[in-house]
């Protein structure tokens, strides 16, 4: 701020407050007086330039180490995406780029999540997605050729940046299990005849999400492009009735679900496209989907008057008609005849569940079905239609769930040594639940009628359920599943499912205020190791009327919407209350939310580049629902005192422990040793004490989604002992945020990569100047600053929809 000029001026400071007290006298010239004034005011002026030339020589040095900062920050993140010397040594860069070029070129229907896609790459390089038997071996065979080729390498695991260990043992296991999605991609499994399961994981059911951002996305510029969309909805039939052509292979072949899985499958794919399911064809002008095709003002915004005019006259309707038209005739009606098929053709051709294996140990059959009957004059082939080599390949359900356990559990584990872990596990935690009975019926001389008792109580509606009565039949059954199927129709319709589920809401909110505070100790909540997510949680229903568990849906890394924690709606009774402590820990915090949508937050890679979509690409069951159980147990039931007082809830938590360990012994019994439906859903009643719609709804999820319970304990235990070792390991050096910064910090990957950052983390914190230490003691964190971007050659934003990722309970 510059004097004030007065007759009488103060010099002020640039806050406007009194500097020098030095009065100016304009006007008079007083001798010696004036020259001694002059003198002052012209020293306090050289006194004032002086200390602004300091301050100017200060900024200007502090923006020079600004912008060295700067310069270092991007040299530090230059350094660390770059590749290593033994990186380049074996090739990973180029492997990399390989097995991506090489996904893109045989999944072209997800070429608009392409790194580098834009509306020209979209026109020029989709197809529909292609079921046929010949694409999916051409699929698996390539996988299986890039493995061997990857596996060849010689690497030095110790050269190698974290990011690209981790990176390595990625692609080995997206290449050995996935290249695409599970239950659709392994050719010799033969489990792409099966049909839609009860997740609904099949390429089949994600149609919607093709369609939208690839179709929804070619928004036409001249009269030959309208031609192109109209083939690409035509080449969507052609899809939908090829899936419809290998179900039917698999009941030649002897691969064909139980009567429920197959139930469980078209429910699932129902809510896929519910808009067909309820109104036929015409329904899908209405779909998500399909919206920005049917929007004229802006899917035909580039196609010039013209063309439009010629369009007319050449077929006698506009456009906009025409577009219409083609969404209902090629993919409306495919969609809606697919839906039939599955309810009246193929159910019919179903396997029943009495007396028979319940998964994958009973296929192939023997005979085909009609009506659960075995025709005894039409024997199944049991061998792939293309085989490799001279001979027929004969399908084994066995053998090919040998292989899909592997891609859940990420390890090198048989089917009978995770048999055996899950007997180990029950008959280590049975006997505290028998305590807990004892403790709460006060019967002390005799286990079984504690149980007994105990049993009494789980079963008290109004005491153990949200619902204080049973729920009237008409909101349970029938038309409820239709009328009852958003938060409006249920309220209307449903309104004493509705009254207990927000009962149960409030519940959880209670729960969730109760646990959050506990886990101050555990982690990170602010500073540079910053480990926990901003983005709050939400609760809504789960209207799927085959679900039982709670599952949850994270935000991105803006939480640009909250976080969702799923509740079930259509169970006989809802709850129980005391899982509640325990499915929280599971779902919120300091399970998948704490590390799914923390991870989003603050860890995912920003390099770009190959290593980063491949990343983005991969899911790993074991580490992520691995972490939600070791959330409930240890950090939740045994690093606090919620249960201290509250042996109900302590109760719920065991309940789920044995569970998870029972899901070891059923998934393997049903899928490998010839379980049957019924013996999977007594060992329910026997160990977990629970003979609700709970249990029966969740043997169908264990037989129609082989493999993916067993991922949870084995992922726990796992992650459990990694801890125990490092604080044994470290000694004083141990810190459990720490410990949980490093393991949350990796992201969702194979154990085996978890388990070796591990022990690098280690060996860091005791020797931390050891080469290679500092990127493993202090993963990089995410900044939005130096992330990759998409280079785009057309100006327009892609407009893109990913399916959520669901973590189920």
């Amino acid at each position: 701020m510059e004097p004030k000029t007065q007759s009488k001026t103060e010099l002020v400071d640039n806050d406007g407050g009194k500097k020098f007290g030095v009065v100016f006298t304009e006007g008079k010239k007083n001798g010696g007086r004036t020259s001694i004034f002059i003198a002052a005011a012209v020293f306090i002026i050289a006194l004032a330039c002086l200390i602004a030339g300091i301050v100017l020589m200060a900024k200007a040095r502090k923006c020079d180490e600004g912008s060295n900062a700067v310069s270092s920050a991007a040299k530090s993140t230059k350094e660390q995406c770059e590749y290593s010397k033994e990186a380049k040594r074996i090739g990973l860069d180029s492997f990399l780029k390989k097995v991506q070029d090489t996904f893109y070129v045989l999944h072209p229907e997800n070429i608009a999540w392409h790194p580098r896609a834009d509306h020209v790459k979209i026109r020029k390089e989709y197809q529909a997605y292609d079921p046929t038997p010949a694409k999916i071996k051409e699929r698996t065979d390539r996988a299986i050729a890039l493995l061997n080729e990857i596996n060849a390498k010689n690497e030095n695991p110790n050269l190698l940046k974290p990011r690209e260990y981790k990176a390595l043992l990625q692609v080995k296991h997206y290449l050995k299990y996935m290249f695409g999605m599970p239950y659709d991609e392994n050719y010799y499994a033969g489990d792409w005849m099966l049909g839609p399961n009860s997740f609904c994981w099949q390429a089949m059911c994600s149609l919607g999400y093709d369609i939208y951002n690839n179709i929804g996305n070619m928004k036409p510029r001249n009269y030959e492009e309208i031609n192109t969309v109209i083939k690409h909805m035509k080449d969507i039939n052609t899809t939908i009735f090829q899936y419809i052509s290998n179900m039917k292979l698999g009941i030649t072949t002897g691969m064909v679900r139980t009567k429920i899985e197959c139930l469980g499958g078209l429910n699932a794919m129902k809510q896929s496209y519910v808009k067909v399911s309820d109104k036929g064809p015409n329904g899908v002008l209405s779909a998500w989907y399909v919206k920005s095709i049917l929007n004229a003002k802006t899917f035909l915004k580039d196609l010039p008057d013209g063309v439009k005019d010629k369009w007319m006259k050449d077929k006698g309707k506009s456009v906009n008609e025409t577009m219409r038209e083609s969404v209902v005739t090629y993919i409306g009606t495919p969609i809606h005849k697919l839906l039939q098929y599955l309810e009246n053709d193929h159910y019919n051709k179903c396997r029943p569940e009495a007396g028979a294996p319940g998964g994958l140990s009973g296929l192939p059959v023997d005979y085909v079905y009609n009506n659960g009957i075995p025709d005894k004059s039409k024997r199944t082939t049991k061998v792939l239609p293309i085989s490799s080599g001279t001979s027929p390949m004969v399908i084994n359900g066995s053998k090919s769930y040998e292989k899909i356990l592997g891609y859940f559990t990420t390890k090198e584990i048989s089917p009978d040594e995770v048999h055996t872990l899950g007997w180990k596990m029950v008959n280590v935690l049975y006997p505290e639940a028998v305590m807990i009975a004892k403790t709460v019926t006060k019967i002390n001389d005799n286990d079984t009628k504690a149980v007994e008792e105990f049993q009494k109580i789980l079963k008290n509606i109004s005491v153990s359920f949200f619902n204080t009565e049973e729920i009237p039949k008409n909101e349970s059954e029938g038309d409820a599943f239709k009328l009852c199927k958003t938060i409006e129709g249920a309220k209307k319709y449903c309104p004493n499912r509705w009254k207990a589920m927000e009962a149960w809401f409030a519940f959880a909110r209670k729960a969730m205020a109760k646990l959050d505070p506990k886990t101050v100790n555990m982690f990170y909540f602010t500073g540079d190791k910053h480990t926990t997510p901003n983005c709050p949680v939400d609760l809504k229903p789960d209207f799927g009327p085959t679900t039982a568990a709670q599952s949850y849906q994270s935000s991105g890394a803006k939480c640009s919407s909250n976080s969702i924690y799923n509740i079930p709606f259509f169970l006989k009774n809802l709850g129980p209350k005391f899982s509640e402590y325990s499915v929280n820990a599971h779902e919120a915090r300091p399970g998948h939310h704490t590390q799914v949508q923390g991870n989003a937050e603050h860890f995912k890679d920003n390099c770009g580049g190959e290593i980063k979509w491949l990343d983005d690409s991969t899911y790993y069951t074991a580490f992520t629902e691995g972490w939600a159980l070791y959330a409930e147990n240890p950090l939740i039931a045994k690093q606090t005192d919620v249960y201290n007082t509250e042996p109900m809830q302590k109760f719920g938590m065991l309940k789920w422990q044995i569970w998870r360990a029972l899901r070891l012994v059923v998934d393997t019994g049903l899928h490998y040793k010839g379980y049957t439906r019924q013996q999977a859903i007594d060992l329910f009643g026997k160990y977990a004490w629970d003979k609700t719609d709970i249990a029966t709804k969740e043997v169908l999820r264990y037989q129609s989604n082989p493999g993916q319970a067993t991922a949870y304990m084995i992922g726990q235990l796992d992650i459990w002992r990694y801890r125990n070792e490092t604080q044994k390991d470290l000694g004083k050096l141990y810190s459990l945020k720490e410990f949980h910064f490093q393991a949350l910090s990796q992201g969702s990957s194979p154990l085996s990569y978890l388990e070796s950052h591990l022990k690098k983390f280690r060996d860091c914190k005791k020797n931390p100047k050891k080469e290679g230490c500092p990127a493993v003691l202090n993963p990089p964190k995410l900044s939005y600053s130096s992330a990759a971007t998409v280079d785009s050659s057309d100006n327009e934003e892609l407009d893109l929809k990913m399916p959520p990722k669901t973590h189920y309970f």
